[in-house]
């Protein structure tokens, strides 16, 4: 979660420089439906000990909510302010899985 904080920190300053405000709303839109199923994951943890299965739930759960973040956005956000968000939830989505596949493999690694 911190590192995901920490990049949407860093992409504030280009997200403003390029839409303005619509920027900055799409930016921490996208942030918070990528930012919940990691946290969401960490409290799966608890439950599912396998990594396997673990891994398979959290690309399930992070789908499953940018998924239904963007079918909605679609609907009800008219406007330019739609190609913001799209661009960050596409930066957001895939950092968040490179942070988590990263974290599986050293932690599978540490394990062995």
């Amino acid at each position: 979660m911190g590192m995901g904080v920490v990049f949407a920190a860093l992409l504030a300053g280009p997200a403003w420089w390029l839409a303005g405000s619509a920027g900055l709303t799409g930016l921490a839109v996208s942030a918070a439906l990528c930012l919940v199923p990691g946290i969401l994951t960490v409290l799966l943890r608890v439950v599912i000990a396998d990594s396997a299965s673990l891994l398979l739930a959290a690309n399930g759960l992070r789908l499953a909510f940018v998924m239904t973040g963007a079918f909605v956005g679609r609907l009800f956000v008219a406007g330019d302010g739609l190609k913001e968000f799209f661009i960050w939830l596409i930066a957001f989505y895939l950092f968040t899985l490179a942070v988590e596949t990263c974290l599986a493999f050293r932690r599978d690694l540490a394990a062995s």
